[in-house]
């Protein structure tokens, strides 16, 4: 369902939001022709989605003020470090410049691999915006999607119904699962 629905997320931006604008760019150019604007296609725009999120990471960006903000990025050189929760011989750090420095946090021979980590993050997390899930990930986890409670405290036949015990039984289950401290939304 996850897959399914991220699927649906990716095609909804690309026909919605992206394709428009991408036509509209297009269309504006003098040297591209209407046909050229109609080839950019949604399987183009997988193949390059896939290939910008899973070499990003959230690096911090320096605002005026000292203030700062995450910000999904490319860092050159820095996509080439792969991940590792336990093996991890590498990390980065943004400067106060902005600039991103990667450095070793032990003695490395030539040709090893650097390892960094992408964060604290489950399997499903590392496959859904990397491509890969790590084994033995020390950060996995199982998240379970549950349907708001205040939508399923009624099957339909007592929503419909909708007499005055209904709204009182409804009332009190309500109360219960706010006093046992359960999220209605």
């Amino acid at each position: 369902d996850a897959v399914k629905g991220k699927e649906e997320q990716v095609r909804r931006d690309f026909s919605e939001r992206l394709f428009p604008f991408i036509q509209r760019i297009l269309l504006a150019d003098t040297t591209v022709s209407g046909e050229e604007a109609e080839e950019v296609t949604f399987g183009e725009y997988v193949r390059f989605f896939g290939l910008f999120w899973s070499r990003t990471l959230a690096l911090p960006v320096p605002l005026a003020g000292g203030q700062w903000i995450e910000m999904d990025s490319l860092v050159p050189g820095l996509d080439f470090a792969n991940h590792s929760s336990r093996e991890a011989n590498g990390r980065w750090q943004v400067d106060s410049r902005g600039n991103v420095r990667l450095y070793a946090t032990a003695s490395l021979l030539r040709g090893q691999q650097v390892y960094i980590t992408y964060g604290d993050r489950s399997n499903e997390q590392l496959m859904f915006q990397y491509g890969f899930a790590e084994e033995d990930n020390p950060h996995d986890s199982l998240m379970i999607h549950c349907v708001p409670l205040a939508e399923k405290m009624f099957d339909a036949s007592e929503r419909e119904v909708g007499g005055s015990r209904d709204r009182e039984m409804w009332h009190a289950r309500l109360h219960l699962a706010e006093q046992k401290g359960l999220p209605l939304r």
